[in-house]
Protein backbone atom coordinates (compact mmCIF):
# COMPACT_ATOMS: atom_id res chain seq x y z
CA UNK A 1 0.00 0.00 0.00
CA UNK A 2 2.89 2.33 0.37
CA UNK A 3 4.07 2.21 -2.76
CA UNK A 4 0.61 2.98 -4.33
CA UNK A 5 0.12 6.21 -1.83
CA UNK A 6 3.48 7.09 -2.60
CA UNK A 7 3.03 6.85 -6.49
CA UNK A 8 -0.35 9.18 -6.31
CA UNK A 9 0.84 12.03 -3.45
CA UNK A 10 4.61 12.12 -5.94
CA UNK A 11 2.18 12.47 -9.42
CA UNK A 12 -0.73 14.76 -8.31
CA UNK A 13 1.30 16.68 -4.80
CA UNK A 14 -1.10 15.20 -2.66
CA UNK A 15 0.02 14.70 1.28
CA UNK A 16 0.35 11.27 2.01
CA UNK A 17 -2.66 11.73 4.71
CA UNK A 18 -4.66 12.44 1.87
CA UNK A 19 -4.65 8.98 0.07
CA UNK A 20 -4.47 7.05 3.62
CA UNK A 21 -8.05 8.58 3.99
CA UNK A 22 -9.19 6.57 0.72
CA UNK A 23 -10.48 3.02 0.21
CA UNK A 24 -8.59 0.76 -1.07
CA UNK A 25 -10.95 0.39 -4.41
CA UNK A 26 -9.83 4.40 -4.66
CA UNK A 27 -6.41 4.42 -3.75
CA UNK A 28 -5.96 1.82 -6.92
CA UNK A 29 -8.10 4.12 -9.38
CA UNK A 30 -6.61 6.81 -8.18
CA UNK A 31 -2.80 4.81 -8.92
CA UNK A 32 -4.25 3.83 -12.02
CA UNK A 33 -4.43 7.13 -13.01
CA UNK A 34 -1.00 8.36 -11.47
CA UNK A 35 0.26 5.51 -13.82
CA UNK A 36 -1.35 6.63 -16.81
CA UNK A 37 -0.41 10.55 -16.22
CA UNK A 38 3.54 10.29 -15.73
CA UNK A 39 3.52 7.68 -18.86
CA UNK A 40 4.55 4.46 -17.23
CA UNK A 41 3.88 1.44 -19.37
CA UNK A 42 2.07 -1.84 -18.20
CA UNK A 43 4.95 -3.40 -17.41
CA UNK A 44 6.74 -0.59 -14.95
CA UNK A 45 3.10 -0.24 -12.98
Amino acid sequence: MDDLVADIAVIFNWPPSEVFGMDLGEVIAWRKRAALRSGASDEES
